[in-house]
């Protein structure tokens, strides 16, 4: 994991905030230790307190492999680019405060790392703020980049965030992905469509939907398919002929490589029916390599009719116009696919259509047992949309697993099936086939948890049970681990200048962090550990920036493959049963059955990852239940969670979510309730709507105390530090008293949005949000805060891609601001370019203008640049540099003065 730091706006850098005394020097001392171990020189830090990206995981999937990252902050996704294929795929989300978690992280860079493999060649993940900014009830904004910051104390006074911004995917090579749309807003799902050579890869010793079949030892008969044929379509008018090679202007280049290829070293592929391999020569650094093409076509439409089918099997796959030097070789080329005959003398071609061929061929290899041969056909069948046969390849693939025996497989296929034809008397006839597997093995595990019951007692096997072998045991197998991870360094500096200050430094930071991801695994038992740890130091001398130690993650955790059980302890979140925010402490699961979960959780309160040793003067404890899936499309969390501090009950609190997801159509809803103060906390609503053509709608509606109510918010203008020393001055009603007149501002807003694909390559997202902040009373020496009017925000962004590149995006942003105070326009614009395949480059444009009541403007413009070169497969340069060029104050006769800023930032990134 790195964090690199990205230049706040204007709002940001107002007035300093005071930084908090530097604390936790064992713990600092020694990762200082550790990282020097470690053969770096210097110390490790993160720049923001808290993480927007909490864990990135890659999953199994029926389609490939799910990438999973778990959010901090619920997020409203708006849309991605480009929609379906490419190498770094960027989706722009909308955040949703929530209280415990510092606001101020939105502010900021940072990239989770991953290891890429074959199969999942996923580099990183990188959260941009591009326009987003934490404004509060005034339009100014309460962070200041690089300081510890109180979440409680930041997410007080109505603090929102507004605008959008980007999570950046990145691939080693072009990729085929869905993003799915799920009723989880803490989490991003992508699923990578089928494995390198393109095929879906499921591992079988994972679950399916959180079940796993027992085998069923006894062979099925080979009775009948009982699968319908499709009807053959109606006959069309013949095909014109074949055009002369002549007149064919297109083929594909499909892989490049250092070796020749032979006459049988092609793999097959429907598509390529009746076209010509061969094979063509080129010079990279200066030594041969050969290209593998497969031709020709009349026009280029028929051509990239053909990519988009070979683009998973060939990611390197590209058109090109075809020259007399290309037919010449493909005259003379021997090359055909594996395992094809040599060409025979031309006979009459059959009439039929080639998908119904194959069908047919896969159902006699069915009846013979041969499967791999039949799933082979049947998957190139379904991987084409258009052809009536799909259906039926698709049922026939769920019986060609069952009947190999790979019933996990079978399930995983079947439902398949009925995603894509939910309805309809096949449908049915799937779903009796589905139900029919789940029920047999669920009666196999009974059978079997009997026969050993009867055993035990001494007596004998029933006939029928002993016609069935159960399957022995695994034998005991030893830990198996696998470490990754990554560390990195960034140093930062920023100077500033002002009219008659002249040019001072500002900032000049060592930023250093250490991500080790450790998974194990032996029997039924999977363990991972967890350490995200760092350290800044501060090379500027008497500056508002302090060394601090910061841990984010440091935990161990212990679970059953079938996650029956699950058991966590040390630094860590949970996205949901109450908690607010990081705590120290432990998490424990269990699964009662297939729909209910339940869990306890306890620790203390984690109030800044920075230089904070644990409080125990203040924990929570509480319990939670998952419940679903219901009537096929609800999940619901219900928790109880109480909070104590200093001997006073802080938080006591009942609340819950509830999640729907069917036919494109998700909605999330959360609500928290103070049992003990009697007031809600918060009362979150999301809903999204996906159309068939990848536009959507989506609406949210968050009411929340800002911040929740807490026994200590009463410690606020108090001048103390712990409910104890409060009670030497007021009672315990007293302190209540102030504690609710200090969470008594509600914050309220209402945002509405879409986005529109105009093509592949266009589209635009647009929101408008308003947002209102009631206020506080004044009580115990604080003043009274006032209510604001309601804040109108405008925005709109139209984002392009293939430029030239299809991984290359532009992004041209207007967001328009009507505050109480201060009216703000800001413009955008930005491109992300591969220059080669190892140097990325992304220049940015900003400008901004902001008007108060008093006349006060502020104009700045913004150009930075940033360059990440990938030195070798590992290890990641990275370089980035900026101004900003500024005019703060009133027009005449008060007049205005120069404000500009200089920063570069520069690191590298190892990833092991």
């Amino acid at each position: 994991m790195n964090y690199s730091w990205r230049r706040p706006p204007r709002e940001q850098r107002a007035a300093g905030r005071a930084s908090r005394p530097s604390g936790g020097l064992r713990l600092g001392a020694c990762l200082r230790a550790l990282l020097f171990a470690a053969g770096l020189a210097g110390s490790f830090t993160a720049a923001a307190v808290e993480h927007v990206m909490d864990e990135l995981d890659v999953q199994p999937d029926a389609k490939g492999s799910a990438v999973k990252i778990t959010l901090m902050f619920p997020m409203r996704v708006l849309s991605w680019q480009p929609p379906k294929h490419g190498d770094l795929l960027h989706v722009q989300v909308q955040p949703i405060l929530q209280p415990g978690i510092d606001a101020c992280a939105l502010t900021e860079r940072q990239t989770l790392l991953w290891s890429a493999t074959d199969q999942v060649p996923l580099v990183e993940a990188t959260y941009e703020p591009q326009t987003l900014q934490v404004l509060d009830r005034t339009g100014q904004s309460p962070c200041q980049n690089g300081e510890n910051v109180d979440p409680f104390a930041v997410n007080t006074a109505g603090t929102r965030a507004l605008g959008s911004a980007e999570i950046a995917l990145r691939f080693n090579r072009a990729v085929w992905y869905e993003v799915q749309q799920t009723d989880n807003p803490r989490e991003l799902t992508v699923v990578l469509l089928g494995a390198s050579e393109g095929k879906v890869d499921v591992d079988t010793t994972q679950e399916v939907e959180g079940e796993k079949l027992t085998p069923i030892v006894t062979e099925p008969a080979n009775e009948p398919l009982n699968v319908p044929r499709t009807p053959a379509p109606p006959p069309e008018s013949a095909a014109p002929p074949e055009q002369p090679l002549a007149e064919q202007n297109f083929f594909l280049s499909l892989v490049s490589s250092r070796e020749t290829f032979g006459t049988g070293g092609v793999p097959q592929n429907p598509a390529f029916e009746g076209k010509r391999f061969f094979s063509s020569e080129i010079r990279k650094d200066g030594k041969p390599w050969y290209v593998l093409n497969v031709g020709f076509f009349a026009d280029r439409a028929a051509a990239d009719a053909v990519l988009a089918k070979v683009k998973i099997q060939f990611p390197e796959a590209q058109v090109l116009a075809a020259t007399d030097r290309d037919r010449e070789s493909a005259k003379a080329a021997n090359i055909r696919p594996i395992g094809a005959t040599p060409p025979a003398p031309e006979v009459p071609k059959p009439a039929g259509d080639r998908t119904a061929q194959l069908v047919g061929e896969a159902r006699d290899d069915i009846m013979a047992k041969d499967f791999s041969t039949a799933l082979r056909k049947l998957d190139a069948v379904a991987q084409d949309d258009k052809t009536p046969y799909r259906k039926e390849a698709l049922e026939l693939i769920g019986v060609a697993r069952e009947r190999a025996l790979q019933y996990e497989l079978a399930v995983v296929a079947y439902r398949r099936f009925l995603k894509n034809y939910p309805d309809g008397p096949d449908s049915d006839r799937v779903k009796q086939r589905l139900q029919g597997l789940l029920t047999q093995t669920q009666e196999t595990r009974e059978t079997l948890r009997l026969s050993r019951q009867e055993k035990a007692a001494g007596g004998k096997l029933k006939p029928a049970t002993a016609a069935k072998k159960p399957a022995a045991p695994p034998e005991d197998q030893k830990w198996s681990t696998d470490v990754m991870g990554g560390v990195s360094q960034t140093w930062r500096r920023e100077n500033q200048y002002t009219s008659g200050g002249g040019m001072e430094p500002v900032t000049s930071m060592l930023q250093n962090y250490l991500d080790v991801n450790t998974r194990m695994q032996k029997n039924n038992l999977r363990g991972r550990a967890r350490l995200n740890a760092g350290y800044t130091t501060d090379l500027l001398a008497n500056t508002r920036f302090k060394n601090r130690n910061q841990f984010s993650n440091v935990y161990f955790e212990m679970t059953t493959k079938d996650r029956g059980w699950l058991g966590r302890v040390g630094r860590q979140s949970t996205g949901s049963g109450g908690v607010l925010g990081r705590f120290d402490g432990g998490v424990a699961s269990y699964a009662v059955n297939k729909k209910v979960k339940l869990n306890v959780v306890g620790g203390l309160p984690v109030e800044s990852s920075s230089n904070a040793p644990p409080n125990d003067d203040k924990f929570f404890y509480g319990i939670n239940a998952d419940i679903g899936q219901l009537w096929g499309a609800w999940d619901f969390n219900a928790y109880l969670i109480e909070q104590r501090a200093y001997g006073f009950l802080d938080r006591r609190a009942v609340g819950g979510e509830a999640r729907y997801f069917k036919n494109n159509l998700s909605v999330f809803s959360l609500i928290d309730v103070d049992a003990s103060y009697g007031e809600l906390n918060s009362l979150l609503l999301l809903g999204n709507y996906l159309f068939q053509n990848r536009a959507s709608m989506n609406a949210s509606f968050d009411f929340r105390k800002s911040p929740y109510v807490l026994t200590t918010d009463a410690l606020q203008g108090q001048g103390v530090t712990n409910l104890t020393e409060l009670r030497q001055t007021f009672t315990e009603n007293q302190i209540r008293d102030l504690a609710a007149d200090r969470a008594a501002a509600r914050s309220t807003t209402l945002s509405i949005g879409g986005y529109y694909p105009f093509n592949d390559r266009v589209s635009i997202n647009s929101d408008f949000t308003t947002s209102r902040v009631s206020g506080t009373p004044e009580s115990g020496g604080v003043p009274r805060t006032p209510a604001t009017d309601w804040d109108f925000i405008y925005s709109t962004q139209l984002l392009v891609s293939n430029l030239p590149r299809e991984s290359d995006t532009a992004i041209l942003g207007a967001q328009y601001g009507d505050f109480n105070t201060t009216s703000m326009v800001t413009c955008f614009i930005g491109t992300r370019n591969a220059i080669t395949p190892q140097l990325r480059i992304a220049p940015t444009l900003r400008f901004s203008h902001s008007e108060k009541l008093d006349g006060t403007e502020d104009w700045t413009l913004a150009p930075d640049i940033q360059l990440d070169y990938r030195l070798r497969r590992n290890i990641q340069l990275q370089l980035e540099g900026g101004m900003g060029y500024g005019l703060l104050g009133q027009a005449a006769p008060l007049g205005y003065s120069h404000f500009n800023e200089y920063f570069i930032i520069a690191g590298w990134r190892l990833d092991f």
